[in-house]
């Protein structure tokens, strides 16, 4: 299982002590061994909890082992650790800010290596890269043998799509640990980055084998063969996870992203509704209800997209949830015929990023970097020069002070498509490399290569295109600016 978009947390970094072993519970005092990160806390009630946590974070459960942390939480009220990791995953965004918070306070009671995880991901969630940044590296330095360590920035790389380096950590991750699951998982989805299917699934073969009988095994091999096109693949995996937990709503929810691929909308609406009826929290159901919208844009039903992705957004407004209300507008911007339409759907995105809501910083700053990239390309298109520079110019002021992968691939996307919409196809090719993960990115990158004549770089691209497939709007819009069709 991939963390979904409403929910991707810590910059998927908590995963660092997903196997119990990485910690161990010390009474205030320091571990001895230079290999072991120690975990602070006096309570044994609280360390079993918080174990028991962590097993649930490594097989995906995530409810689940917020049950443990919030357990060990009121055993132990001063456990920064705990109060850490009930921030993990939550798709409760008021909830994941108190508890970061309640963390960053008690992290000065901890060891020095617990500050660092703490300086880590609190900073990763609140858009500071420098100093999240720094405190991984000495984390990394301090353990340098450490395979959770190894795994942790792997996870971080997968999410940053940035596929190679996290094929280098988690393979030296597995050196150390040849079964260790979370690994092994992660591998599968850092092989399939780079569309490298084959691999993938002896990874994920290899999972199968170390954890068997889990949900999550079969979620992730339904997952990766939904990516690589192996639709009838997919719908057999995920309902085997289904199997093994009626509550693993992330596989019903994969159900629905399968169908709509398939061209199936209203039983992808069907199997979404399912997931959404079953979500205990909000980003969850959010999430499920965004891609439910998602289906009518893929159907080529414009009218009942609007109205959909409408209702996601006011609901999402009235909880605070402010990516999802951005999100919800941003993709209306960018299927809205009309640059009026396309406008005011994303300055409604940038109100919800802005005002008053829960959202965390990196989430805000990630989702406004988007915002901004459909905002400057679309004006292009449309030839509204003025409000495009203007948008370029805020992105890359932003780039420009940040080191998030996400806000730098949205700048260089935005800057190619912009070159791109000009026809200036030579000076858009580099930069849209640079956000070639990004499908509707990829897209332009393909008409461009062969605009310019260069078939190499043509054929590569219309292959990875082919070869790889996401649930979501950018991708949509790629398939139909390579095989257009009329909207209804």
């Amino acid at each position: 299982m991939m963390i979904s978009p409403l929910v991707k947390n810590f910059l998927c970094c908590v995963l660092l002590v997903a196997a119990p072993c990485v910690l161990r519970a010390d009474s205030g005092q320091a571990s001895n061994n230079p290999k072991v990160i120690p975990l602070t806390t006096s309570s044994e009630e609280a360390r079993r909890a918080f174990q028991g946590g962590l097993e649930n974070i490594e097989n995906q459960q995530t409810h689940r082992a917020h049950l443990d942390f919030r357990a060990a939480v009121r055993a132990d009220s001063n456990f920064a650790l705990a109060h850490l990791f009930l921030a993990y995953d939550n798709a409760n965004p008021s909830e994941e800010k108190a508890e970061l918070e309640k963390a960053q306070s008690l992290a000065a009671n901890a060891s020095k290596a617990e500050q660092l995880l703490v300086a880590w991901m609190v900073g990763g969630r609140q858009g500071q890269m420098v100093p999240a940044i720094s405190a991984m590296n000495d984390l990394v330095v301090a353990y340098p043998e450490d395979k959770f360590l190894l795994f942790l920035a792997g996870r971080w790389m997968v999410q940053q799509k940035n596929y190679e380096a996290a094929q280098h950590f988690l393979e030296r991750a597995i050196a150390i640990d040849p079964d260790y699951p979370a690994a092994l998982n992660e591998l599968g989805y850092g092989y399939a980055g780079t569309h490298d299917f084959d691999r993938a699934f002896q990874s994920l073969d290899k999972y199968l084998k170390a954890l068997p009988g889990e949900p999550n095994t079969e979620d992730s091999y339904g997952e990766i063969s939904r990516m690589s096109g192996r639709f009838d693949q997919a719908l057999v995996h995920y309902r085997k996870a289904l199997s093994y937990d009626p509550s693993f709503i992330w596989s019903q929810g994969g159900l629905g992203d399968t169908y709509m691929l398939m061209g199936k909308e209203e039983q992808a609406r069907a199997e979404y509704a399912k997931a959404i009826a079953a979500a205990s929290a909000v980003g969850d159901r959010l999430n499920w209800e965004l891609q439910s919208a998602l289906t009518y844009f893929y159907a080529n039903q414009h009218r009942n997209a609007d109205t959909a992705a409408t209702k996601v957004a006011q609901e999402a407004h009235s909880l605070h949830a402010g990516k999802a209300e951005a999100m919800s507008h941003r993709m209306m911007s960018e299927y809205d015929p009309d640059i009026e339409g396309t406008l005011r759907h994303s300055h409604d995105a940038e109100h919800a990023l802005t005002e008053k809501t829960d959202i965390s910083g990196s989430d805000r700053d990630e989702e406004m970097a988007v915002v901004l990239k459909v905002r400057a390309v679309q004006a292009a298109l449309f030839g509204r020069t003025e409000i495009s520079n203007q948008s370029l110019q805020r992105l890359s002021e932003m780039a420009a002070s940040s080191r998030d992968t996400a806000i730098q691939q949205a700048n260089e996307g935005a800057v190619g498509g912009v070159l791109w919409a000009q026809k200036k196809f030579a000076e858009a090719i580099p930069h849209l490399q640079e956000d070639q993960a990004n499908p509707l990115s990829a897209a332009r990158l393909l008409l461009a290569a062969r605009e310019v004549g260069d078939t190499h770089l043509a054929d590569q691209v219309a292959n990875d295109l082919n070869s790889y497939h996401e649930a979501t709007m950018d991708d949509l819009l790629a398939r139909r600016l390579l095989n257009p069709r009329e909207r209804k």
